[in-house]
């Protein structure tokens, strides 16, 4: 009997909390608040989450060219030094 009670203790159920039911049912509790809301209300607050998760995607996404163009480059000097360590790699690569 205490071997099968040991059985059940260690394959229990999981807790649902364990498993974001908690967050679901925060979600569904909110989009009832929202329910209530009047129409304008509603559309001011889908525009201000549009907006939150905009600047989220913003902070991080733009223009691939500018960025590139913006980013440091060489001079002559240092292109030529790199060029320079590049080849003796290389050499060095193949002894």
């Amino acid at each position: 009997m205490s071997e099968e009670k040991d059985k059940n203790e260690i394959f229990e159920e999981p807790i649902s909390s364990r498993y974001g039911e908690k967050r679901k049912a925060s979600v569904s509790s909110i989009l009832e608040l929202v329910k209530t809301l009047p129409k304008k209300d509603k559309i001011s607050l889908a525009k201000k989450i549009n907006d939150e998760l905009q600047e989220g995607q913003n902070s991080y996404k733009g223009d691939l060219t500018n960025f590139l163009l913006q980013g440091p480059t060489m001079s002559d000097s240092q292109l030529i030094f790199f060029r320079e360590n590049r080849s003796l790699f290389n050499l060095w690569r193949k002894m």
